[in-house]
């Protein structure tokens, strides 16, 4: 009996040590199990706390499908050169798609458009899990407690040399100028697109004809404006954000959407006034 159980010692003490040894992996697993839970929850569930861009990051995620809750009625979507974009439901669809996995979100400046109106400017911009940076500006709308979007544009963003602004400095002096001259059809030729789209709360002008003529109003001789930049925005190579304080005959705020040509000359591609 004695010689057996010496012999049953060494087995023994190697048994304990394997229990011991899987009692300690296991026991690593499950610490290592809360610490990736707590990652994972320490991830932010929402990109902002401001509720209209919440809103849209919900839209575009899937979470929410209710296009109301984030834009009226009938929105004016421009494509990422100006053009104009699509109805509501292929547009949310196109933006899902290149939208869906957003990883920031933010407001850079909402300026308050017309506040008998609930009406504001803003420009902003997110990035994408790609990595991919654009911005947007926006005509809201407030009903409520609850900002929609009347009129949004966005595009890509790149690094852009900030030297550029001299240049818009230039072509807003040339508009005044020639405002001021009361010649509204100079004015646009000079400075428009030939597509340019006006958005003034009323059907979306489109062209110079057009906005010449909606322009009218500026060849009485009483007439005379200044404008004034708050925010000039440059988003790409090709595309410049402004909004800006009007003062004379007109007091409100204005946006100005700068493109550039092949040659390096900026023109105005989107007015809006309202």
């Amino acid at each position: 009996m004695d010689n057996c159980s010496n012999r049953s010692l060494p087995y023994l003490l190697s048994l304990s040590l394997l229990v011991v040894l899987s009692a300690a992996c296991n026991n690593g697993t499950q610490e290592s199990a809360p610490s990736q839970a707590t990652a994972t929850s320490s991830t932010p569930q929402s990109l902002t706390e401001d509720p209209s861009l919440s809103a849209w990051a919900n839209l575009i995620s899937g979470t929410i499908d209710d296009f109301s809750e984030v834009y009226v009625g009938k929105p004016v979507f421009l494509g990422p050169s100006g053009s104009l974009g699509f109805q509501m439901e292929e547009q949310i669809q196109r933006h899902r798609a290149l939208y869906r996995n957003l990883t920031s979100l933010k407001t850079k400046q909402r300026i308050v458009a017309r506040e008998e109106q609930g009406l504001h400017y803003e420009i902003g911009s997110f990035t994408t899990a790609q990595g991919e940076e654009f911005k947007h500006l926006l005509i809201l709308k407030q009903e409520g407690d609850t900002l929609r979007r009347e009129m949004e544009f966005i595009t890509k963003a790149a690094v852009v040399d900030s030297t550029v602004i001299e240049a818009f400095d230039q072509r807003r002096a040339e508009w005044i100028q020639l405002c001021n001259a009361h010649n509204a059809e100079k004015l646009v030729t000079s400075l428009y697109t030939p597509h340019a789209l006006y958005y003034n709360h009323k059907p979306l002008i489109i062209g110079h004809e057009a906005i010449a003529a909606d322009y009218q109003y500026m060849n009485r001789a009483e007439y005379s404006l200044q404008l004034s930049p708050i925010i000039v925005e440059l988003v790409n190579n090709s595309i410049a954000f402004e909004i800006g304080q009007c003062s004379g005959s007109y007091g409100g705020k204005y946006i100005f959407v700068w493109q550039k040509d092949r040659r390096g000359k900026w023109w105005v591609m989107l007015d809006s006034n309202i």
